[in-house]
């Protein structure tokens, strides 16, 4: 339990013991959703509770849902699970509120508290005096929805373009129609700009207006019609948070939470607006942060879907733009000041409470929406909050493979979320693990391990594994799903084949946290980037495909052994600079790499410091052409001439191209710290007090033999899998071998570690001389649905291609006889070869402990002293569910496709002499 002032700032751990490797603590250990969908009794929720514990979890993540929320069962509920958790030494976390964006019942639509938004209608005058009823908003033309008038603006026209269009949305959620902006925005003359407001009297406007064809837009105020709690109010989010402390936690509960309590969780946000987020004090907020008064160019604003979630991969030109840039300049000033309010006042009200109660907040902050998810991430984690990611969002799907359309988009997507977290302070980073459109049932042990091999080297350490739905007591097959048999994945213990293989993985992923959650992470390059993060959850594989390639060409970077974040310009102004580096205690980037069309201003002092106390700076392509806000004036010089000054200095240079700052790196003195030869191999490095940690991802589809790039005295290969480590000897010189698309990790220390030496155990060796033959085999099958199958087949193979187990998923038994050519002398070995489900080895009188890979397990004599070998693989339960009918299609047209099933091989077993 943390204390109260501790919870205000990011956890650190400095030193890793062998010990806790081997054995991590609960708190190490991955959590997993939970969703509570409709009223079950305390009985079954703390059974459900004891066997997520019994499965490995350290964490469960309660998700509320409407129909079980906010009552006294469901208080009465929530205790009980907290008395259990306590018992099982595991963390409780829990949504705020049952919806997400958060909403309750004195936020919403026709409270004080409602999120708020700004419509606008137009109309066009010519020269003279003119008395008319003021535009009505374009979407409500008989006003039916309260609204207030903002401001009447006029402005001369220079070119008419096209009006917008409202049309049916493509989208199966949220409202039925779509705005689509201009084609051909109408350019508005910027010196005509004025507020004219105060020539209104009731409904009507009257005005003498001056030469020329004008356009007048007035601007509405009224409650979204999402119906969410507003993320720019402080009392909204302060009144929502009481009714959580009222309805949700309640007095009983409230004493437990310090005990047991880990998070208070906020989901993606996706809220929406038309046409602009607001609220009651915006103007007068933008004025105090910007220096200028918006209200005159609230016109230029007015760039349809940028409120909406999800944000488009580029901003969207304005329904009235300028023959300048200057439109697009306010809007960036108008993005910067909602950051700036969402972080004041939601996520640090927000973490403030959850102190309160012992909690820290966590959130999925800022993505999808115009919203800074750097700053937003680095404000969350400097205050002690804990930063998510979310893989769905991300772009990350199954199966894992490199020429994936989003595997650079979802690599780049999550290095955002883990700088912002870096760079304030935390190591602690979750990831909302495994959601998948139209893949319900699809999912593997195997699968969720290769997801989270990637998203490791991106700096996400913890997984929260997405989800386990709580089930009525004999809920029929394949039981009930949170999102309707659609959405992967919503386990359950009755009916998940591989649920009783999840030790494997959680003890896995439980290892690899303490080493990632230790010490001081460590990148070498930033590349300055400002823009937004939008999903790449969009639907259909082809709809997901049109989200962006990637945010920046690290590829010659990463072929050098770069590592590499993102830093926006408010990092930039932030960053504590020593030792030649920005971020000193936290990432330490060793260079800042500059590659935009326009750089924001306030950003060119810190510039100057930067490249003054010798930080090197590469600016690639084109140079900035000038300020990327407005901030009230044409401050366009003043970037052009800091820039042409910073490239007359010692440490600035620029390049044309991205293929050539590896070179200028190095003519800069700036090396990777650990380059692996090739550019397959990504890595994650943390700086402990006594030794440095390394996580290499093989990004290929093929095994990698590579040098290890250190010359420390002792190194160890450690063994996520199984808690043990290998010694690695100096002569000849010490390399790694990394499976396709598998991670590898090392300890790298100037002085001897006898305790991490304690931990070591055999290498397998290759298979030799003295390897059985296996065959044939004979397959007991106890399918998902109640099938009962004996088969015998000579060679092993995917169930799919078998007639009688095509539309098959459950448990099979694999026996085979093991012949030797000789006496058996040493270690017996067996590698599974391909296994699509998870698999364990009979030992005797029981099974021994869950395989998910292909790599060598040792076999006690038990295994095969009876001349037979006995394994035990369990599936997925797609294909039977398919074949069953219960997949759901979803509100999106995504092909219904059936995964490889069972065991496919090769299996070797083979003997090994002891050395």
């Amino acid at each position: 339990m943390s204390t109260p002032e501790a919870l205000h700032h990011p956890q650190h751990r400095y030193h890793l013991d062998a010990a806790r490797f081997a054995t991590p603590h609960s708190g190490d250990r991955p959590g997993i959703r939970w969703w509570w969908m409709h009223p079950r009794d305390a009985h079954t929720l703390t059974d459900e509770l004891d066997h997520i514990a019994q499965a490995g979890f350290g964490e469960v993540e309660i998700a509320f849902s409407p129909d079980f929320w906010a009552t006294q069962h469901q208080r009465d509920c929530l205790h009980a699970v907290l008395v259990r958790a306590r018992e099982l030494d595991i963390g409780v976390s829990m949504t705020l509120g049952a919806n997400w964006p958060l909403t309750t019942p004195n936020t919403t639509t026709g409270t004080p508290h409602a999120a708020q938004e700004l419509q606008y209608g137009h109309t066009r005058v010519e020269k003279g005096p003119c008395t008319i009823t003021i535009p009505a908003p374009f979407d409500d033309p008989e006003i039916t929805r309260p609204s207030r008038l903002i401001a009447v603006i006029a402005a001369r026209v220079l070119t008419e373009g096209d009006d917008i269009s409202i049309v049916p949305s493509t989208k199966p959620f949220g409202p039925p129609t779509t705005v689509i902006g201009p084609d051909t925005p109408t350019i508005l003359d910027p010196t005509t700009l004025r507020d004219i407001t105060t020539h209104v009297t009731g409904t009507r406007l009257t005005w003498n207006a001056p030469a020329g064809t004008w356009a007048l837009i007035a601007f509405w105020q009224r409650d979204t019609a999402q119906a969410y709690t507003s993320f720019l109010d402080p009392h909204a989010t302060r009144a929502a948070l009481a009714y959580l402390d009222t309805h949700q936690i309640g007095p009983d509960n409230a004493p437990l939470l310090p005990d047991v309590g880990r998070d208070m969780f906020e989901d993606s946000l996706e809220l929406n607006a038309d046409t602009l987020f607001w609220s009651d004090d915006f103007l007068d907020h933008f004025h105090a942060w910007h220096g200028y008064d918006l209200r005159p160019y609230l016109p230029l604003l007015l760039s349809h879907g940028m409120c909406h979630y999800w944000v488009p991969n580029t901003d969207t030109p304005s329904h009235f733009e300028t023959p300048t840039t200057l439109a697009q300049r306010i809007r960036t000033d108008y993005n910067t000041l909602l950051t700036h309010l969402y972080i004041t006042n939601h996520l640090s009200i927000i973490h403030t409470w959850a102190t309160g109660h012992g909690m820290r907040h966590k959130a999925q902050a800022a993505y999808g929406h115009n919203l800074g998810p750097i700053a937003s991430f680095r404000a969350l984690a400097a205050q002690g909050g804990r930063a998510e990611g979310e893989s769905l969002n991300a772009g990350e799907r199954i199966p894992v493979h490199r020429n994936h359309p989003l595997w650079r988009w979802s690599l780049d997507w999550m290095r955002c979320v883990v700088a912002g977290a870096h760079q304030g302070g935390t190591t602690r980073i979750s990831s909302e693990l495994g959601a998948q459109l139209g893949a319900a049932f699809t999912f593997s042990l195997g699968d969720y391990r290769a997801l989270l091999n990637k998203e490791w080297a991106s700096g996400i350490t913890t997984p929260i594994v997405h989800g386990y739905a709580s089930q009525a007591p004999n809920c029929q097959w394949p039981g009930e799903s949170r999102f309707g048999h659609f959405v992967a994945e919503s386990w359950n213990r009755e009916h998940y084949p591989e649920w009783t293989n999840w030790p494997a993985l959680t003890d896995r992923w439980a290892r690899t946290v303490t080493v990632l959650e230790t010490g001081t992470p460590r990148t070498d390059v930033a590349i300055y980037y400002d823009g937004f993060l939008t999903t790449a959850a969009r639907g259909t594989p082809e709809d997901d495909a049109t989200a962006p390639e990637r945010i920046a060409d690290t590829t010659a970077l990463e072929n050098a052994g770069y590592s590499v974040h993102y830093i926006d310009s408010s990092g930039i102004l932030e960053a504590p600079i020593g030792h030649g580096e920005l971020f000193p205690n936290g990432p330490g980037y060793r260079a800042l790499i500059l590659a935009t069309t326009r750089l924001a201003a306030r950003a060119l002092t810190a510039l100057r410091r930067i490249a003054a106390t010798g930080v090197p700076i590469v600016i690639v392509g084109d140079l900035p052409a000038g300020d990327s806000g407005w901030g009230g004036g044409d401050r366009d010089d003043n970037v052009n001439n800091t820039l042409t000054t910073l490239l007359t200095t010692e440490h600035v240079r620029h390049v044309d191209t991205w293929a050539k700052i590896p070179h200028t790196l190095r003519d800069l003195n700036v090396a990777p710290r650990y380059a692996f030869p090739g550019g397959n191999i990504l890595t994650q490095v943390r700086e402990s007090d006594d030794a440095t940690y390394l996580l290499a991802y093989n990004t290929t589809d093929h095994q990698v033999t590579a040098p290890i790039p250190s010359t420390a005295p002792t190194m160890h290969q450690l063994d996520p899998d199984t808690g043990h480590t290998h010694r690695l000897d100096h002569t000849p010189a010490p390399t790694i071998e990394i499976e396709a698309g598998d991670i590898a990790l090392l300890r790298l220390s100037n002085t001897p570690a006898p305790e991490w030496d304690a931990l070591a155990a055999p290498v397998a060796p290759v298979p030799g001389a003295c390897e059985a033959e296996l065959g044939p085999w004979t397959i007991a099958v106890a399918g998902a649905r109640g099938e009962d199958l004996m088969l015998t087949r000579a060679h092993l193979g995917d169930w799919r291609d078998d007639d009688e187990l095509g539309e098959v998923s459950g448990v099979a038994i694999y026996r085979t006889p093991v012949r030797w050519p000789r006496e058996v002398r040493g270690t017996v070995w067996c590698s599974l070869g391909r296994i699509d489900g998870s698999a364990r080895i009979r030992e005797g009188n029981a099974f021994g402990a869950p395989i998910i890979s292909d790599r060598p397990v040792a076999l006690p004599p038990a295994a095969y002293a009876e001349g037979i070998l006995e394994i035990e693989v369990r599936t997925p339960l797609r294909n039977a569910a398919l074949a069953a009918g219960v997949v759901t299609a979803g509100p999106w047209p995504i092909e219904l496709t059936t995964r490889p099933q069972g065991l496919s091989g090769p299996v070797r077993v083979w003997a090994s002499p002891d050395r």
